[in-house]
């Protein structure tokens, strides 16, 4: 499970200093720690995932541009026969 650190005393003063009821900043700073983060995604996972899609998309690319190729040879011996 990932986890954030952070001081809950800063974070109350910054939320009361900017308009926030104790009451209300508690209430934030208790929904964060029970956020589960479990199934984020980082940068590093996205990146990972963007790059299996453009092996994918490589692939099927190449696969096209062969069978385009084949198909324009396959016109072009009918043409001449």
């Amino acid at each position: 499970m990932m986890t954030i650190s952070f001081d809950t005393q800063q974070v109350a003063k910054l939320l009361t200093t900017n308009g926030y009821t104790q009451e209300q900043a508690d209430g934030m700073i208790a929904v964060v720690k029970e956020l589960n983060l479990d199934k984020l995604a980082t940068k590093d996972d996205l990146k990972v995932e963007v790059d299996k899609i453009d092996l994918r998309f490589r692939s099927l690319e190449s696969s096209v541009d062969l069978k385009l190729q084949t198909f324009e040879h396959k016109i072009v011996n009918k043409k001449s026969a």
